[in-house]
């Protein structure tokens, strides 16, 4: 089936089905070699539901079966159930503009004796957009069976398109009717302008709707770069360099102003800079207590959390410590309850979720799928539902009191598409659409309800800057 059904198809509908019946023959043998191993009196049925493509159907069944049921035309009434196929649905443009899909379906005729299939395409708004009918082949005798499709679904044009099917037995007597619905949906990712240079282990944060990414590791070593992305013109800037250049560090944002949190080069480091847009300027602040890099950050009513981390030893760190810019002062809480770096870190709701993470350095280290819930207020953590898929070294965004992790790398060395949804209230975890750039590394801002994910690379060497934004109401 190509869905919508174009005017050009409607004019090769007709020869189509010529050119169906000119090789029904062959299709025949060709069925047949396929239907090897199955009961005696199988049968073929082959059809072309729309033009341009023209899918293979094949029916079979035991012969004779049921043994009673009227002769009589009036009674013979053929019936159809049991429609199964896959995928329901697809992305606009995916496939190249056509995605396969296969099927099945049972019938049933107490006479034995279906001689057509015909099928109507109808788009979005229940509009007809064509009809076909094609012969039944070798069904003489047969009174129930098995009908095996497939077709081609147009992924050209967002909407919902339906088929419905029926048979028509040799007394004219019609089936019920069966529908088959298939989606074409607006994908919930867009690409975007890349970063100016590849680069991975990043921090992002968002200030006045522009996103800043700042740091990170490049080919040519850790970053010392502030870079400022407009979504709305979908341009990169480049601003005021950070004081000192660091990979793995962490972000936070404060009454507008940005705080570039440890992180490290060659070794681990406390180093707090914070960041004026508009200036355009940098300032060094008190020093995190704990030196560390490969932490997370979370801002609750303008307090920076540094949760977790790896030490200058390499070792993971269950650490907490927060900062509060107006005073430019440190106050160590509750340690979280799992050790771990490479963790993200999403504030719902005034709690802090850490996410993920792995207890050591090496690749071949378990990465975990861990959730713990912070509670600023009573200073505790308890543990939440896990994670589906786990990770490391992912970004962690929130929308609508949603919390969503993004890509991440599965034991240091695969970079993951993956993105799945947490809903706090619910305390349950559901799978969404895939980035379209497998990576970890990356960094995750939120604009509008919009999330930008930056950066990362899809292995620890192989850096990108690759640039995706991602519509949660477009995946529901």
């Amino acid at each position: 089936m190509e869905l919508p059904l174009t005017n050009r198809d409607r004019a090769h509908l007709t020869a189509d089905i010529s050119v169906l019946r000119a090789t029904e023959s062959h299709l025949e043998a060709h069925m047949l070699k396929q239907s090897r191993g199955r009961s005696k009196s199988s049968s073929v049925l082959y059809l072309t539901l729309v033009a341009i493509i023209l899918p293979l159907f094949g029916c079979g069944g035991g012969g004779g079966g049921g043994g009673g049921g009227s002769s009589t035309p009036a009674l013979d009434v053929p019936s159809i159930s049991n429609l199964q196929y896959t995928p329901a649905s697809a992305y606009l443009n995916s496939g190249n503009g056509t995605v396969q899909v296969t099927g099945s379906f049972n019938f049933s005729d107490a006479g034995g004796n279906v001689s057509s299939l015909t099928a109507t395409a109808y788009d979005s708004s229940g509009h007809e957009l064509g009809t076909a009918s094609g012969q039944i082949s070798g069904t003489s005798g047969v009174k129930a069976g098995t009908c095996d499709f497939d077709f081609g679904a147009d992924t050209t044009q967002v909407g919902t398109f339906s088929i419905q099917i029926f048979v028509t037995d040799a007394h004219g007597s019609q089936s019920n009717i069966l529908t088959a619905t298939f989606q074409v949906l607006e994908p919930a990712w867009a690409i975007k302008t890349s970063l100016p240079t590849a680069t991975g282990g990043l921090g992002v944060g968002v200030i006045n709707g522009d996103v800043f990414a700042v740091g990170g590791a490049r080919s040519s070593g850790g970053a010392n770069a502030l870079e400022e992305y407009d979504p709305v013109a979908d341009s990169w800037t480049a601003k005021s360099s950070m004081p000192t250049a660091r990979m793995s560090l962490a972000v936070g944002v404060v009454n507008g102003m940005l705080y570039a949190v440890g992180g490290g080069g060659g070794t681990a480091t406390g180093t707090v800079e914070a960041y004026d847009p508009t200036s355009d300027t940098w300032t060094t602040k008190t020093s995190m207590p704990t030196p560390r890099t490969e932490l997370a950050v979370g801002v609750i009513n303008g307090i920076l959390y540094a949760v977790g981390g790896c030490d200058a030893n390499d070792n993971p760190l269950g650490t907490v410590e927060a900062y509060d810019p107006t005073s430019d002062t440190w106050t160590t809480k509750t340690s979280m309850p799992t050790p771990r770096m490479g963790l993200a870190v999403g504030v719902v709701n005034g709690m802090l979720y850490a996410v993920g993470g792995t207890p050591s350095v090496s690749f071949s280290s378990t990465d975990y799928s861990v959730v713990e819930e912070y509670n600023p207020t009573t200073d505790t953590w308890i543990t939440k539902s896990p994670m589906p898929t786990p990770r490391e070294l992912l970004a962690v965004a929130v929308v609508n009191n949603n919390l969503y992790a993004i890509g991440g790398y599965q034991y240091g060395l695969t970079g993951l598409c993956t993105v799945e949804e947490y809903n706090p209230s619910a305390d349950s975890w559901s799978t969404k659409q895939t980035m379209p750039t497998c990576r970890g590394g990356l960094g995750a801002g939120v604009v509008n309800n919009t999330i930008y994910a930056i950066g990362g690379s899809n292995t620890y060497v192989n850096l990108t800057p690759a640039v995706e934004a991602y519509d949660p109401s477009l995946d529901p």
